[in-house]
């Protein structure tokens, strides 16, 4: 017996069907929900891992701060400190 909903088939047949299950047309794929919750757990230590590299790396992007005032060109100090700030 066929539970698939389609054109030419009765009422009954049409209530029987899964809801979302293929129909015609339908590629068979499962529909996206929401992900399993392991890649949340991934997406919070990749989060983390980002927070530890931002934190290691801040002392270094505020000494060069510091450099860039040293500089006496005004117009090199500029185009320095546009470089860090892409970089951060």
């Amino acid at each position: 017996m066929n539970f698939q909903a389609g054109p030419g088939q009765s009422p009954q047949q049409q209530s029987l069907a899964a809801p979302g299950g293929p129909g015609p047309g339908s590629s068979g794929q499962p529909q996206a929900g929401p992900p399993p919750p392991q890649f949340g757990l991934s997406n919070s230590a990749a989060i983390r891992a980002e927070i530890g590299r931002f934190e290691s790396v801040h002392p270094n992007i505020y000494a060069i701060y510091d450099l860039i005032e040293r500089v006496e060109d005004l117009g090199l100090q500029s185009q320095i400190r546009e470089h860090v700030i892409s970089i951060e």
